[in-house]
């Protein structure tokens, strides 16, 4: 009797969980200006995902039909397990790329004037140049006169070409920056209405072709350090009201944050549709593999870690949760990515993500 009010209740949390593993997938489908609870749930897919595989394991190997719940739910999302985790065997390809590219939000650089560290320039610009980058974009890319000029930042780069963007216009300030050892054929900014996340766009000419790469920032969602310890449940001390007021506060953060990245990935995605070039879109989304702005800007196009990626990848250092919010996509046709990195290097914090792509 006892043992089959477990197998019960084993059951229907098995369910809840299927269920759950489901609603991250409507995310992908489902704008948050519409509905957003979805794309909060998705946010924990990865803990969805291996309670699935978790509960399938055990219905398998004591040979029960249970085993068919979650099953059906992983292989429903089947894709979605491949943007967040790869197992391949085959090693990256030795092929010389023709562009090997550095997506990287590098925090400011560690220049904003409240940091209690060093700042970190040189090293960030010497990771782009050791790793023979041709193409490297950076996301809240700042230069502060005295500290570091967009010049100086070229020079570091061995004098690339240059398309950067500050919120603020002129030469100094926060942004967005895209650097090139291939010509600058055309550029141009996306800009988003109260809110200093943008999108910048550069055509590159390389060998005989034209490629458009845009630089992403899609909209914060502003935790502060306070927040993250929270959710690390390293706060102490704090009643219940306090911990209620905490959560509250960052479901609001993050439904707010939901809304306005769909509106920008809405934004980008027509304005990409319009290229007459093959498209490359990197930068921090903000967002995972199963979110509504992911899969608006993924439309069409492969993803760099899917195609060569290993293993499980998360971006973001502050989160102890698996979360890839940095990407790389590129046009489905005419590039291939042979290999991808993620380097764990501890200068931002997000890592940087990296792509060695041809070009058919």
């Amino acid at each position: 009797m006892l043992r089959r009010l477990l197998h019960n209740i084993l059951t229907v949390i098995n369910i809840a969980l299927a269920l759950g593993l489901g609603a991250c997938y409507l995310s992908t489908h489902i704008s948050p200006a519409r509905m957003w609870l979805p794309a909060l749930m998705a946010l924990a897919y990865p803990i969805f995902l291996a309670l699935n595989m978790g509960f399938a394991i055990y219905w398998a190997l004591r040979w029960k039909p249970e085993v068919l719940i979650s099953t059906a739910a992983i292989l429903l999302g089947f894709n979605h397990m491949t943007n967040t985790m790869r197992i391949g065997l085959q090693h990256p390809s030795g092929a010389p790329a023709h562009i090997s590219l550095m997506s990287y939000n590098c925090n400011m650089f560690g220049l904003y004037q409240w940091n209690n560290k060093q700042p970190v320039p040189r090293q960030i610009m010497a990771l782009a140049t050791e790793g023979k980058h041709n193409v490297v974009c950076f996301q809240e890319f700042y230069t502060r006169r005295g500290h570091l000029t967009d010049h100086e930042a070229r020079t570091m780069l061995g004098g690339m070409n240059a398309h950067i963007h500050h919120h603020q216009g002129g030469s100094e300030g926060v942004g967005l920056a895209t650097f090139s050892q291939f010509p600058i054929v055309r550029q141009g900014e996306l800009l988003f209405e109260g809110t200093y996340n943008a999108c910048i766009y550069t055509d590159l000419a390389v060998g005989q072709d034209t490629v458009r790469v845009y630089n992403v920032h899609l909209q914060s969602i502003r935790l502060q350090e306070h927040h993250l310890q929270f959710l690390h449940g390293s706060t102490t001390g704090a009643s219940s009201d306090e911990n209620m007021a905490e959560a509250r506060d960052i479901v609001g953060r993050l439904r707010r944050a939901f809304i306005k990245r769909a509106a920008q990935a809405d934004t980008i995605a027509a304005h990409a549709r319009r290229c007459p070039y093959p498209v490359i879109i990197c930068g921090d989304f903000n967002d995972p593999p199963t979110s509504y702005s992911y899969r608006q800007l993924a439309k069409g196009r492969r993803d760099a870690f899917a195609e060569a990626g290993r293993g499980v990848v998360s971006t973001y250092r502050k989160l102890r949760l698996a979360l890839r919010i940095d990407h790389i996509l590129h046009d489905a046709q005419r590039l291939r990515t042979i290999r991808y990195g993620c380097p764990r290097v501890e200068l931002s914090d997000h890592y940087p993500v990296t792509a060695d792509m041809l070009l058919n």
